[in-house]
């Protein structure tokens, strides 16, 4: 028997309002180079990413719930954009925000594996094929992207930024699962809990 891996990201949600402001922008971006956000792809902050076994996937949820139940809904700022020509909302870190980052990366110690990523782990693989970045980001997610180099942003896309007015002051009240799609895209959700 084949045991799979899968390539997942495990993400806070926005409010409806916030997605909005996520669509507005992407829509006036080249997405050649990107996703649209109005083919079903969710704008998302990560939490941690990592590759993990496909029979593992049930006891993750189950943890992922247990976390859910102990951490309250975040209040998060977007102060400014981030990046250059391929840019993101930035979001302010702050101590409940890196003690909810800390705390899905103790749990994918337990369920991911690091190093091994590989463009068939990935949902609409065939596109990530030739990605090589974004399938080293996933393999060396808890060294170079974790931790003390946690960098909690919303991606946009690629193109000229928009006029916009910060700071955005916005609840984030769930937590998502993910099965990772091109350009590290969150599409094909595999589950959410609201948070306390």
């Amino acid at each position: 028997m084949t045991l799979n891996k899968i390539a997942i990201d495990i993400v806070l949600l926005l409010p409806p309002e916030i997605v909005e402001q996520c669509v507005l922008v992407n829509s006036k971006l080249d997405n050649s180079e990107y996703v649209s956000f109005a083919n079903g792809y969710n704008p998302h902050i990560t939490l941690g990413m990592g590759c993990v076994f496909e029979k593992d996937l049930e006891n993750l949820k189950n943890e992922l719930e247990k976390l859910s139940l102990t951490n309250q809904a975040l209040d998060l700022i977007i102060p400014d954009f981030t990046g250059k020509s391929f840019f993101s909302f930035a979001i302010e870190n702050n101590q409940k925000l890196t003690e909810l980052h800390n705390s899905v990366m103790e749990i994918l110690k337990r369920f991911s594996s690091y190093g091994d990523a590989d463009f068939t782990m990935f949902n609409e693989s065939e596109k990530v094929k030739d990605d090589v970045g974004l399938v080293k980001w996933v393999s060396n997610f808890n060294i170079e992207h974790a931790f003390d180099l946690y960098d909690p942003h919303i991606t946009l896309g690629k193109g000229e930024k928009p006029n916009f007015d910060f700071p955005i002051n916005f609840t984030s009240l769930k937590i998502g699962l993910f099965h990772i799609g091109q350009r590290g895209t969150c599409k094909e959700k595999l589950v959410e809990f609201d948070l306390k």
